[in-house]
Formats: structure tokens, C-alpha cells, sequence
């Protein structure tokens, strides 16, 4: 009897892993598109980021180029870490007297560009004196894959440092 109950309970056992195991493919299939979709975008967007310092100043001013607008200030912010793989470039970008639609047409190159650029912060006032004329102030983003090298470095100093 202690027998026959054994394998009675394991063939029990066995049963309902089976049925979860055949749940979670089903589960799988039904839903196998909308991984494939979001995978694509992410290797869309690890394409975007690359390996190279981004050259964000350039980049901006190429936009503003092409929404025929000047940028007159700019300040680059010190490099700071994203997580582990990634390294943060940050630039904070003043216009001055620049209509809605080169605005508009700017933040659009901006955000088409080849390298992924994101503007983390805008703020935008109405010029005194100017009817359609804006101020604005907005802090450009954009990241450095770390590639494997460096990263097996600063690992290995701190290894060896404790």
C-alpha cells in the first residue's frame, strides 16, 4: 500500500507540472508577437545608443540647423553612470526668441536623429516685448553603451584594491 501510494502520488506530481508546463507554452504562443515587437524595439534602441561618446552638441546644433534657429548657450554636464552598461551624456541647451514652429520642427529632428537623444527637461517662457517669440531652456540626453574592456577593467581594480 505505502508503495502504491508513492507512485501514485508522483505520477500526481508529474501530472499538474505537465499541465503548468502546458500552460506556460500556451501562454507563450498567445503572446509570442507582442515579445517579437518589443524585443525589435529594443535592439532598435541598443542600435541607436553605439559604443562611441555620443556627439550630442553637434547633433543639436545640426537640428537647430535645419529648424532654422541658433542655439546661443549651451552647457555640457559631467558624464555620470546609467546603470552598468550604459554612461549618461547630458547637455542643457538655452534658445532665445524662437517661434513655435521651429520649435516644434527642432524638438522633431531631435527626436529622428540617427543616435537616441532625449530631452529629459523643457522649459519654455514667453519672451517679453515678443508676440509668438519663446524662451527655453532644455537639458539633452543621450547614452554610451560601456563596452566589455572597460567594464572587466574597473572590476578587476576593485577586486584587487579589497
Amino acid at each position: 500500500l505505502v508503495a502504491g501510494y508513492i507512485i501514485l502520488d508522483s505520477l500526481q506530481e508529474i501530472s499538474a507540472t505537465n499541465e503548468n508546463a502546458r500552460e506556460a507554452l500556451a501562454s507563450i504562443a498567445k503572446h509570442r508577437g507582442e515579445y517579437q515587437d518589443a524585443k525589435a524595439r529594443m535592439i532598435a534602441l541598443e542600435v541607436r545608443i553605439g559604443h562611441q561618446p555620443p556627439q550630442l552638441a553637434t547633433d543639436l546644433e545640426a537640428a537647430a540647423k535645419e529648424a532654422g534657429i541658433q542655439i546661443p548657450e549651451t552647457i555640457e554636464r559631467p558624464t555620470s553612470p546609467a546603470g552598468k552598461n550604459y554612461l549618461e551624456h547630458s547637455l542643457d541647451v538655452k534658445l532665445r526668441k524662437v517661434g513655435l514652429k521651429e520649435l516644434a520642427t527642432f524638438l522633431s529632428k531631435v527626436e529622428t536623429n540617427p543616435r537616441l537623444i532625449a530631452i529629459t527637461r523643457l522649459q519654455i517662457r514667453k519672451a517679453f516685448g515678443e508676440n509668438a517669440a519663446l524662451d527655453v531652456e532644455m537639458t539633452a540626453t543621450a547614452f554610451e553603451r560601456i563596452k566589455e574592456d572597460k567594464r572587466k577593467k574597473a572590476a578587476g581594480t576593485t577586486k584587487g584594491k579589497g
